[in-house]
């Protein structure tokens, strides 16, 4: 359950039972809620003044009840200020109030609550002291109506709490979906991103918070750069002396001839090795600054450059006695840099073979998610668990202890294959096989409808 909803249903149940309490504690229905000045011909008042010289004359006659329905269940109020009727009934609370409400008044008085007008007229219109004759006037909706008014009332209450909630909800979860969204771009990669000023400028935790965050963005972010940085200068510093290296070898070789061949055609080995590994460095800074890539972003299909990468590898295979097979091919394109990512699947086909015997190949689409899938699994020894996400790192291997010469590489090759996926807008990922080695997945958003 998100905190958004947890403390919009915390706010909305405290706001319902604040005003339940409210609604037990204070009088409600059919207490008067408001005064009403109504116009004398929008009520009965001729029948009402009849009614109370009718009251008059059977006061006189001792007579202090109701005069019953036809007289609007009317009766006398004491003219002293008290706050009871002629026959000393005490009166209800709307009855007293509007007692108070007429008093040294001589026009008629209204009060109105949810079921009924009570109205006040003076026995004698000429004097304000003389006594009140109360009426009470039921209201005119029936029973249904007065349902529907209170239903409707309910729901335009729940309507208003709900919003109220809402709004609240939103103002204290707003900034933690920003800070939660800064953080997830912050992990895939995008350094450049930071809170803005309206949170890191608040003066509470939120604001520590997002300050913390931006002051930790800038150092990771230097420091990112300070490795990149170092990592294309050492590669490009290296290069120049591998060259003259080169050259001298050359020479070397020609001047002696066979002399010491064995011992040239080793440091010729290293050579080519040293100068591989300088210019995948070279290859990986690129990558990572994003020099390798222009703006000429071209539209193909990943089976035609998966094709030509299995081809490769199963080329390469042959002499070795191993086998790479396209078991399912369903075509599906992406807009990218197809020589970028046919290197991706040379470099996991080039790692697959030295490991494993059988390599098997899938591209296929995922309707449900939208996305192209290329997988690549062998039948190898695998990678320890816990390694799926170190493997994609420059200079990761899996065994550091194994030396050999058919497992012995620089560790690049994975983390270029990561770098030109994600240039490619894909992703990469390392799972168990179910062959029992090493499943590397590709995904990527598909472009439809061009």
């Amino acid at each position: 359950m998100s905190v958004f909803f947890r403390i919009f249903r915390t706010f909305w149940f405290l706001i319902l039972l604040g005003s339940l309490l409210i609604m037990l504690v204070l009088p409600i229905s059919r207490e008067p809620r408001m005064v009403l000045f109504e116009r004398p011909r929008e009520l009965p008042i001729a029948k009402i003044q009849e009614c109370a010289a009718l009251a008059v004359q059977k006061s006189a006659q001792d007579f202090h009840g109701s005069l019953g329905p036809e007289c609007f269940n009317g009766y006398l109020l004491s003219s002293n200020g008290s706050a009871t009727a002629m026959g000393g009934v005490r009166l209800p609370y709307g009855e007293s109030e509007l007692l108070e409400w007429a008093r040294n008044r001589i026009s008629p008085m209204v009060m109105a609550t949810i079921d009924e007008t009570v109205v006040a007229v003076r026995t004698d219109p000429a004097v304000n002291t003389s006594p009140l004759f109360v009426a009470r006037l039921p209201y005119p909706g029936t029973r249904r109506a007065k349902t529907k008014f209170g239903f409707a009332m309910l729901l335009r209450f729940i309507a208003f709490s709900a919003i109220a909630a809402l709004v609240l909800s939103l103002y204290f979860t707003r900034p933690i979906t920003l800070l939660s969204e800064a953080t997830q771009a912050f992990g895939t990669g995008d350094l450049r991103v930071r809170l803005k000023p309206a949170l890191t400028k608040r003066r509470d935790e939120i604001g520590r918070v997002s300050r913390g965050f931006n002051e930790m963005a800038e150092r990771i972010e230097s420091l990112v750069l300070q490795q990149k940085t170092f990592l294309a200068h050492a590669a490009h510093e290296l290069g120049s002396p591998l060259t003259r290296l080169n050259i001298a070898l050359a020479l070397c070789k020609r001047r002696l001839g066979a002399t010491n061949a064995p011992e040239l055609e080793r440091i010729e080995d290293e050579s080519e090795q040293l100068n591989a590994l300088v210019q995948q460095l070279l290859l990986f800074a690129r990558l990572e600054s994003g020099n390798e890539m222009d703006q000429n972003r071209t539209r193909f299909f990943v089976s035609r450059v998966l094709t030509a990468a299995v081809e490769n590898a199963r080329f390469e295979g042959e002499h070795q006695g191993k086998v790479v097979t396209f078991v399912r091919e369903e075509p599906f394109a992406i807009e990218g840099y197809p020589d970028l990512l046919q290197r991706a699947f040379d470099n996991v086909l080039r790692n697959a073979l030295r490991f494993a015997r059988v390599i098997t190949v899938e591209s296929h689409v995922d309707d449900s998610r939208d996305v192209g899938l290329v997988e690549i699994y062998d039948d190898g020894p695998g990678i320890p668990e816990g390694m799926e996400e170190t493997i994609f790192e420059p200079f990761q291997r899996v065994s550091e202890s194994d030396g050999s010469a058919e497992t012995k590489g620089a560790g690049l090759g994975l983390a270029i294959a990561r770098q030109t996926v994600l240039a490619n807008g894909g992703t990469i990922s390392a799972h168990k096989s179910p062959m029992g080695g090493l499943l590397v997945r590709y995904e990527f958003p598909l472009r439809r409808g061009n």
